[in-house]
């Protein structure tokens, strides 16, 4: 279902208009102006799937972040791209269709991803360390003396199950969640 239908950036002549009605004439920065700038405004129609490809620094990354704004989708990671990055998404525009049918914009940056890969790696770590712990004491329950734990009836009944269980049922029985998420 395509949703977004174009998208249309601004003519040079239009960013030559805005960037001189800018009241504040300092510049360290332009951008995004200049990136796609041309005679006529630069206008995408979108596919079921569209793709956007090019070399490095060609401005793919750019142009997602000006749709997204644009759009004002969710996003995880914030963007400030400098003073008139804003001004110049506010003169963009664009087209929707099956709007009865949109429910969120959201934008997934590779960020969003790496972060998410490393509270996986986190949550996962965690998980191996506990697995570790749960071993060492299925064992110190399992070759202790009865008698240690007759005074501690939480102690006892680990014993008891260490007896009982192979060390996999014993760490599986224990660990709280063997999921990685949960």
């Amino acid at each position: 279902m395509i949703y977004l239908k174009n998208f249309q950036l601004l003519s040079e002549k239009e960013e030559y208009h805005l960037l001189l009605d800018e009241k504040r004439r300092i510049f360290n920065t332009i951008y995004p102006f200049h990136l796609f700038a041309l005679d006529q405004p630069l206008n995408f129609e979108f596919e079921p799937i569209t793709i956007f490809y090019g070399d490095n620094g060609c401005g793919k990354s750019t142009l997602l972040n000006i749709i997204a704004l644009k759009l004002q989708a969710e996003r995880k990671t914030t963007i400030d791209k400098g003073i008139y990055f804003k001004n110049y998404v506010s003169h963009c525009s664009y087209r929707l269709q099956n709007q009865d049918q949109l429910r969120e914009i959201k934008m997934i940056t590779s960020e969003d991803i790496f972060d998410y890969l490393i509270d996986i790696q986190a949550i996962n770590s965690s998980v191996h360390r506990k697995k570790d712990e749960l071993c060492e004491e299925f064992l110190n329950y399992k070759y202790q003396d009865s008698s240690n734990f007759i005074h501690d009836y939480e102690q006892l009944k680990n014993k008891v199950d260490a007896n009982k269980k192979t060390m996999s049922a014993y760490v599986r029985d224990h660990l709280k969640t063997n999921n990685i998420i949960s």
